[in-house]
């Protein structure tokens, strides 16, 4: 079986995987003695912990801001330690579900109560590049947000979904005559 995954998916994630390569560069250090490869290029293979507190788009409340100040980072690294220790007690047995489509909650459960925080990895600490916390891996445009998408952009994901639909709409057909 194989998964087919839209253009603008494949594009986003060879950017984050590319963003996550400058990263763990960037944060190797001037000192520090690089690796080359055959062609003269760095040599980035190995195995990297990239969890960082720092995401990927900007929060509108730092608005054009690149960096944090100390004291903000360790705020942030104290906030999210006590939310990973809370996370970390045992889950009562006897709870009820979750409410159908969700608590409402943000992060990568999904809002549907999945995996405790013994499954996922945020880090535990902002991304420092030269002695500085960003406040987002992303720093161009300037607002350090994904930029709007153009009409055309707008379009082939419009376009995508159309095709998504007839192709379910099809395969729903095929499995009723069945």
């Amino acid at each position: 079986m194989s998964i087919v995954l839209p253009r603008v998916a494949l594009c986003w994630s060879r950017i984050h995987i590319a963003t996550g390569a400058i990263c763990v560069y960037l944060s190797v250090g001037a000192a520090a003695e690089i690796p080359h490869t055959a062609d003269g290029k760095p040599d980035l293979t190995g195995t990297y912990n990239v969890a960082t507190l720092t995401p990927l788009e900007r929060p509108r409340e730092f608005g054009d801001s690149l960096y944090l100040s100390p004291e903000r980072a360790q705020e942030l690294a104290a906030t999210a330690a006590a939310f990973k220790a809370a996370d970390q007690e045992q889950s009562d047995p006897d709870r009820e579900a979750p409410p159908e489509g969700g608590d409402g909650s943000e992060g990568a459960a999904g809002n549907v109560g999945g995996y405790n925080a013994f499954w996922i990895d945020n880090g535990e600490a902002a991304m420092m590049v030269d002695g500085k916390f960003r406040t987002s891996i992303i720093i161009e445009p300037k607002n350090g947000r994904r930029p709007e998408l153009t009409e055309a952009g707008r379009k082939r994901i419009e376009d995508h979904e159309l095709r998504r639909q007839r192709q379910a709409c099809f395969v729903n057909m095929l499995l009723a005559t069945h």
